[in-house]
């Protein structure tokens, strides 16, 4: 992806991750995260309440389990 094409909340994102050394893979995997939020919002995640954003992590956490239960 070009740095046109992506957002300011991306490149923000990007540039603190590789500021305090965040490896490659990392990166990749929060923004990948923070695209997924996106997706569950239908909008961009800087106008997320607190209410959905705790959803979301209960989510992540509950699939997290769920992912070690049946071996994935």
């Amino acid at each position: 992806m070009t740095d046109e094409a992506k957002s300011p909340l991306r490149r923000h994102m990007i540039e603190d991750m590789t500021i305090r050394r965040f490896a490659p893979k990392t990166q990749h995997d929060y923004v990948q995260r923070i695209e997924n939020f996106a997706v569950f919002l239908g909008r961009s995640p800087d106008t997320a309440c607190s209410l959905e954003a705790r959803i979301e992590i209960f989510s992540l956490h509950r699939n997290h389990h769920a992912s070690k239960a049946f071996g994935r």
